[in-house]
This record gives structure tokens, C-alpha cells and sequence, in this order.
């Protein structure tokens, strides 16, 4: 089961309670990158080979749910700020999930592997790791993801993982691709 976590908050409130608006993300396409990467596995006929996708809004009740649920490969796309990773809260609005709430929500069912879509998203990776995933995708750079970037990454990450190759591989296969995209 690989379920997928997007997060696309329309607004924050500041401490006066002012609304702020929030930069869009191009979830579609990173939607569609990670089907078409998994199509073959999702159709195998022998049930033990195939994977099940699974799109959710990101907010904390879907991510219990989700592991809950026997997630195996988490990912997660969304805003991420150096304190955070930004959920949204069920009404369309900011959830802040700092490392070690992520860490919390997690520790009791960890995915076997995290991918975490995000910029600024280190701490929330070493909080995974803290939880007990074994391998864990994210963005070491403090600087801004852009999505053609991202979408270029995870498609094909998830081109080498469908076909067998393992995290290290796939992940290179990643860094590869974005280095060639134009």
C-alpha cells in the first residue's frame, strides 16, 4: 500500500488573526507522475506484486489512518518550513506538524520507506528515521523545491522502485533525472 499525503492549505492565520494566502503546489502533476510510475505494479495480476495507491489530503487523521491501514510506503507532498511540515487542518487551513509530533503520529506503525516532498524538510526526515522508518527520501537543502523538480524526482524514484531497484538506486535514478531535465 503506498499512500500518498498532499497538502494544499489555502490560507494561514497570523497571531492577529489575519488570513494569509498560500502558494499552490502542482499536486496534479506529481499525482500523475507517481500512477503512471507504479501503472505496471498496480495491475500485476499476481496479488503479491501488485500496489495499491492511495490519495489522501494531508492532515494528521489521514496519516493514522493511513499507516493504520498498513501503509508501507509513505509520501508525502506538501510546504515545509524549517520548524514544520504544513498539513492542512480539515477546513482548509494550515496544521503545522513539527518534527516531533511527526515523529509521535508515526512511531507506532513506521512505513517501511517515507518520501517526503517538501522543502526544508531534514528535520522532519531525521524525525521519521527517529520513529523507526527504515529508509526516508527528503530534501537536505534549506532552499526552495520547485515543482518541475520535484515532479522529475518522484517519477523517477518511483520508476526505479516499480521495476525492483532499491532506495539508493532509485534514488539516484531520481538526481539523474532532475540533472538532466531542462
Amino acid at each position: 500500500l503506498v499512500c500518498c499525503l498532499f497538502a494544499a492549505p489555502l490560507a494561514w492565520q497570523d497571531a492577529a488573526g489575519a488570513l494569509h494566502g498560500i502558494e499552490a503546489l502542482d499536486g496534479d502533476a506529481e499525482r500523475a507522475a507517481i500512477a503512471a510510475a507504479l501503472e505496471d505494479r498496480r495491475a500485476a495480476p499476481d496479488g503479491r506484486d501488485r500496489v495499491k495507491l492511495d490519495f489522501r489530503a494531508a492532515t494528521t487523521e489521514a496519516l493514522q489512518s493511513a499507516l493504520t491501514s498498513g501503509c508501507r510506503v509513505l509520501h508525502y507532498s506538501g510546504h515545509g518550513h524549517p520548524q514544520c511540515l504544513t498539513f492542512e487542518d480539515g477546513r482548509g487551513g494550515l496544521q503545522p506538524v513539527p518534527p516531533s509530533r511527526l515523529e509521535a503520529l508515526v512511531r507506532p506503525r513506521p512505513p517501511a520507506l517515507a518520501f517526503v516532498c517538501a522543502c526544508h524538510s531534514e528535520r522532519a526526515a531525521h524525525a521519521l528515521v527517529k520513529a523507526g522508518v527504515r529508509h526516508v527520501v527528503a530534501v537536505s537543502l534549506d532552499a526552495p523545491l520547485l515543482d518541475a523538480a520535484a515532479v522529475a524526482f518522484t517519477r523517477a524514484f518511483y520508476q526505479a522502485i516499480a521495476v525492483g531497484d532499491g532506495v539508493k538506486r532509485a534514488f539516484d535514478s531520481g538526481v539523474a533525472s532532475v540533472a538532466a531535465s531542462p
